[in-house]
This record gives C-alpha cells, structure tokens and sequence, in this order.
C-alpha cells in the first residue's frame, strides 16, 4: 500500500529510531510502499512507524491522512498477530485522536482486554449514545476493535498489560487540615453544594485500583484517608469519592469531607486565588516559576520544563495497574518525591496550575486544574 509524505520525512536505516542512520529523506508528495507497520522512537507524542519496501522506517506523523477509519491504509496485518506489547503500545498512540475524533472527554477510555483481545474500551454512563462508536476503525494500518461496556462490565473483565520497569513513582495520600500524617495535601473546593477534596486517583483510591476500577461519577463510595498507607499512628478519617477517573487526561478524585477538618490555606503558601483557565494556559512559559507544598517534601519551588500538548503522553507506572498513558500533563524541575501526590502547584501570585500527580529522578508531572472545570462545576475555596 503507497502512502504520500506530507512533509519532508527522514528514512531511518536499521530500526525506528531518530538515532538510526538516515540515508535519505522523502520530500512532501514522494510516494513509498509500506510493507509493516511497527513501534519506535516517539515524535510528537506519536511512537508509530511504517517500514517501506525498501527497508527504511519512516515516522508515521509525516504522511497524509484525513482522520480515524477515513482514507487510510487498509489493514496489512491483524493487530492481533503482533505481540502484546506492541498491541498496548499501538493502542496507546491511537488514544488522543480516538478521544478528539469522538469527542470522549471526561469518559474512561483506555487499552484493556476482554476475552484475550486487547481493544479500545470505552466504559461510559447508562445515558451514552452506544450507537455514537463504531465497532471497528482502521487507523495506520490496523483493523482496531472498539469495545462499549458498562463500568461493571469492564471492571470485571479488563485486565491492563504491565511493565515495571518504568521510573515513575507513586505518591500518598491526603492531609487532614494541619496534620501532616496523612500524606499529600490537596485542594478543597466546592462541588454541587458539597466541600470536596480535589488530590489524585491513586492516592484516594488506591483500594479501587486493585480491583480494576478506574472511574465512575457520584458514587459516593467510602473509603478511609489515606487508602494506600499512613505515615503515622494518626487515626485515618472516612471520606467519601465523590467522583473520579484515572487514565487518559486525568488522575483525579473528588473527596467530601467535613470542611471543619481540612482548611483551603495551602501550607506555607497561603489561600488559592484564581485558576488557570483554558484561555489562560498559553500564557504559561517554559522557566516560569512555580511552588507547591508538599506532606513529605514541604515547601518547594520549581520551574516549568515542558508545556502541555493534547497528543503528547508521558507513561506512569501505576503499581496495581501497571502503566497507563497520561496526556496534557505539565513537566517540572523536581518538586515532590512520594507521599506528595495531589499537592496544588501554583504560580507565584497563588494561581492554580495543577496538582503533581508523578515523578522521576528529574522532573514532576502536574495535572492541569482546568481539565476538571469542563466536567465539574467547582468552585476554589479561597478563604
């Protein structure tokens, strides 16, 4: 099958790699017949390549095509003929423009399986429009499964392909007013009349995660804080999510409590003032300074290293579920080690950015707040 450049695409000689020799280039309109299609290095957030007739890779980001399922190559070989890494490793490139095509924001959608057949699943409210998803896409040339479940259904039969070796690292769990025991601090909020915690999915639900579920909406399900581990004798107390989800664009859980225990002062910091709005990202740079508060680290300031893209995903090794891709995220200097997952980071008028969701020997993540105005109404506690 011929595919046209789109731009000027180096041929890689060897392996999928931008490290690979590069012997000569396409230039835009350069046809070239594809025999396979594998995993390399990523560009762009996009890891898919193709191997041509003539023994080169190229980068699959170069050439035309128009959108999932339309006008792109036919299938060359069943997805389910390669191994299973690739398989998860494909499914995730597909994930950002699977959920831009349709529209799937704020839904759990991620890689599992069902019956031995890993597949886009789609685990949504009983009021989703089933018939909005196709069956089958064809995407870079592979027949791609799409699997609409009940989140029942799901949590019963997914099972997430796992890869410890991967350097992100957990945090703990949430601070009970003054009392730093209880591991990462959070944001409190209001929420459709209710005082809510805003701290991650993996720190208020790690009990959930264990049996594969990874979302839900107002399900008010108790759990004890922390779920995972204290770093003390403090008597935990019992909150109640709210609502969540993990993977895709989000690490997040909604937690009400009793605002007489927890305060909106964020230690060492001060009350939030304002957010940063959809509109107000692009006015965040690279080398902005930035500070957070921590349980375990305490007060620490970083700059910004990366901006968020849409289609860029950065993998983290969730311990119960193994890795998952996140998108959006915001890259850091180093500002949290673990025990300060879902610490608020804001800039240095007290603006919310986000809250640290992960980290490596180098850098943090931060998930950015505005994500969850577009499917919460919440509202900062500021005073």
């Amino acid at each position: 099958m011929k595919m046209t450049a789109a731009k000027y695409v180096n041929a890689r000689k060897g392996n999928a790699s931008t490290d690979s020799p590069n012997p000569y280039y396409l230039e835009p309109g350069d046809q070239v017949e594809i025999k396979d299609v594998t995993i390399g290095s990523a560009i762009e957030g996009n890891s898919i390549w193709y191997l041509a007739v003539d023994d080169c890779y190229y980068w699959s980001g170069g050439f035309l095509e128009k959108g999932l399922g339309l006008n792109l190559l036919n299938s060359l070989i069943p997805l389910g003929e390669k191994n299973e890494r690739f398989q998860y490793q494909f499914l995730s490139s597909m994930l950002p423009d699977f959920i831009s095509a349709y529209k799937l924001y704020g839904l759990s959608v991620s890689v599992g399986k069902k019956e031995n057949q890993l597949a886009i699943i789609v685990s949504a409210t009983e009021d989703f429009e089933t018939n909005k998803l196709p069956a089958e896409l064809v995407y870079k040339g592979f027949t791609v499964s799409v699997l609409m479940q009940t989140q029942e259904e799901y949590y019963a039969n997914n099972g997430i392909f796992q890869d410890t070796s991967l350097p992100m690292v957990l945090g703990g769990s949430l601070e009970n007013a003054q009392n730093q025991s209880l591991g990462s601090r959070g944001l409190l909020l209001e929420c459709m009349g209710n005082q809510v915690i805003l701290t991650c999915y993996h720190v208020a639900c790690y009990n959930l995660m264990v049996n594969q579920k990874t979302s839900f909406d107002f399900s008010n399900i108790p759990i004890n804080l922390p779920a995972k581990r204290s770093y003390s004798t403090v008597q935990t107390e019992e909150g109640k999510v709210f609502a969540g989800s993990l993977g895709g664009y989000f690490d997040y859980s909604l937690v009400t409590v009793n605002r007489d225990k927890f305060t909106a002062n964020i230690a060492n910091i001060g009350f939030p003032k304002d957010y940063y709005s959809l509109f107000d990202m692009e006015t965040l740079y690279i080398g902005q300074n930035i500070r957070t508060s921590g349980c375990i680290s305490g007060y620490r300031e970083g700059t910004i290293t990366r901006l968020p893209v849409a289609s860029a995903s950065v993998m983290v090794n969730y311990s119960a579920l193994g890795p998952l891709p996140i998108y959006g995220t915001i890259e850091t200097t180093k500002i949290c080690v673990e025990g300060d997952s879902g610490a608020c980071v804001v800039d240095q008028d007290n603006k919310v950015i986000g809250i640290v969701i992960a980290s490596n020997g180098t850098n943090s993540l931060v998930m950015p707040f505005y994500k969850l105005i577009s499917i919460h109404p919440l509202k900062l506690v500021t005073t």
